[in-house]
């Protein structure tokens, strides 16, 4: 589905080894351009899609790695270089595990399938094509809500280098506070 938009487009397809296998169900597009498909499709999987210099890119949300699964460059913050900075800490997003359904057409019924391991879970409304879907789903959304519980915001020059999804590392800062 990445080639095909990416050439309707004007791209050309990067699609991350672990994304390049999925074989899709029929999947609908009502209302909604080919970028937002791709995005919903790439939340179901823990993916990011996004073009980027010529590229349509499908690859791993949080890993801070190209399609070809390299890191993307990052660099180290100091303290005296920044002007303003806030931690959050979202207690309210910390699940333990998360569960969906698939629908099974042999027992006509929705089948749970759970990532993780305790209290508290959180459950996906949508119900999945099947057990593919629903465990991708599952493991994507438990590990933004484990990714997601803790906010830094930082305020500072410019820093070419420094893009979406790569690594920063903090320096002179506080015990308790991110460093990657």
């Amino acid at each position: 589905m990445v080639n095909t938009i990416a050439s309707k487009h004007g791209y050309q397809p990067r699609v991350a080894s672990q994304f390049a296998s999925i074989k899709l169900p029929h999947v609908d597009q009502t209302a909604e351009s080919d970028m937002h498909l791709l995005t919903r499709l790439a939340q179901l999987h823990g993916a990011i899609a996004k073009p980027a210099n010529g590229f349509l890119l499908f690859v791993p949300e949080g890993k801070a790695k190209s399609f070809t699964g390299q890191l993307i460059g990052g660099g180290t913050l100091s303290l005296d270089e920044i002007s303003s900075w806030r931690m959050t800490f979202a207690e309210r997003d910390q699940h333990n595990s998360v569960a969906s359904y698939w629908h099974d057409p042999d027992k006509a019924e929705p089948i749970e399938e759970k990532a993780g391991d305790g209290d508290p879970v959180h459950t996906l409304c949508e119900v999945y094509p099947n057990l593919g879907f629903a465990k991708a789903a599952t493991e994507a959304k438990l590990e933004r809500l484990t990714r997601g519980t803790q906010i830094l915001n930082i305020t500072l020059a410019g820093r070419p280098e420094l893009v979406a999804e790569s690594k920063i590392y903090l320096s002179g800062f506080r015990s308790g506070i991110l460093s990657d």
